[in-house]
């Protein structure tokens, strides 16, 4: 007997097997799949051995306590019920009597809940880099601030057809503490409280979506979930969450082509531009200074430059990238040593200040 890694070759695949059997849509064809599928070891097929693989993927549950994660079947046993093989009795151990040394006896390993089968065919190994199909999980990048109310949504980069999801995330508990997870409908739907679908343990959030049969038209850019968050500090998205590795984290298509989830930050487009964190230094300088500051989006703006006089001494374009943004202003361009007063022009905003050249 083997009861020891229970979840190993389980996934979503699975339970839509079992669902489409029970709905008869489409029967298990070998008994092996009926074995596999009888989680609970009752000898028939429910939605209770749905409900079991479900808290065995998300995490709720390690094991179940009327089953065995292996079961072993004599190879030499011809199964006679096509309609249900687990009515019979099937030998699943051996007694040998006498001198039985030189007996040999083949069994076939069952992994209880793979119904698919990835087990016996090392497709349980691979992990998401060793696909070679892959799909974006978008998740949009930003900045919160202790105290904040954060709504981040989980959109598909891809359009197709879809029957079922699982994705682990690690969301680092000092940043962000979780409320809630919001919809697996059509767009958001009201939150998602029966705890079916998610397991949540203060960092570690797995996610198990079934669209079923015919499954769910997904457009590139539609939300699959919400999840909200309260910032503990300040920080942003992408330091606080990212894809885990307690499960393989995919999407199946229908026809049950599975294609693994990458996780890409996005920036909002429509974000309002800002310039925050503004810096010059050194200031007073000689030689030269840095204008270093953060902006929300790509720009141009007009940098100014006067004497005490109000007199222009120049006028230059800049090109603001998103993100970190450094312009030098040196000291030989200068016609001297003093104080001059500058002011950047871009789209809706301006900064202002003084820059003291003190000469070598």
């Amino acid at each position: 007997s083997c009861n020891e890694h229970w979840t190993e070759g389980i996934s979503a695949l699975d339970i839509l097997m079992l669902q489409k059997h029970i709905l008869g849509l489409e029967e298990f064809d070998q008994p092996i799949q009926w074995i596999a599928a009888d989680v609970d070891r009752n000898g028939r097929l429910s939605g209770a051995d749905i409900s079991w693989m479900r808290r065995l993927i998300l995490g709720k549950v390690q094991s179940v306590p009327s089953n065995e994660s292996w079961r072993f079947v004599d190879e030499r046993y011809a199964f006679t019920s096509r309609d249900n093989p687990l009515a019979e009795i099937f030998p699943e151990h051996l007694q040998l009597q006498g001198f039985w040394q030189d007996t040999a006896v083949n069994f076939r390993a069952v992994k209880v809940g793979d119904i698919s089968g990835d087990t016996a065919n090392g497709r349980a190994e691979q992990t998401t880099g060793q696909r070679l199909r892959k799909c974006d999980l978008l998740v949009q990048d930003k900045k919160f601030a202790r105290g904040d109310v954060v709504y981040l949504d989980l959109r598909i980069g891809a359009s197709l057809e879809a029957t079922a999801l699982q994705l682990h995330l690690v969301v680092d508990p000092a940043q962000l503490e979780m409320y809630q997870v919001e919809g697996f409908g059509e767009g958001l739907a009201p939150p998602v409280l029966n705890g079916e679908d998610n397991h949540f343990d203060g960092q570690n959030l797995k996610l198990l979506a079934l669209w079923g049969v015919p499954g769910r038209t997904l457009v590139h850019g539609d939300a699959l979930a919400r999840l909200v968050f309260r910032a503990k500090r300040d920080g942003s998205v992408a330091s606080a969450v990212r894809m885990g590795t307690g499960m393989t984290n995919e999407l199946w298509q229908t026809g049950d082509v599975p294609l693994g989830l990458l996780l890409r930050y996005t920036v909002d487009e429509t974000a309002p531009f800002s310039m925050d964190g503004w810096v010059v230094e050194p200031n007073p300088f000689s030689g030269k200074c840095q204008i270093r500051f953060e902006s929300t989006q790509p720009a141009t703006g007009s940098f100014y430059l006067f004497d005490v006089e109000g007199k222009l001494i120049f006028q230059r374009e800049w090109s603001v990238l998103r993100g970190h943004n450094v312009f030098e202003i040196r000291a030989d361009e200068l016609p001297g040593s003093g104080t001059y007063v500058y002011a950047f022009h871009c789209l809706d905003q301006t900064q202002n200040g003084v820059l003291v050249n003190v000469g070598k």
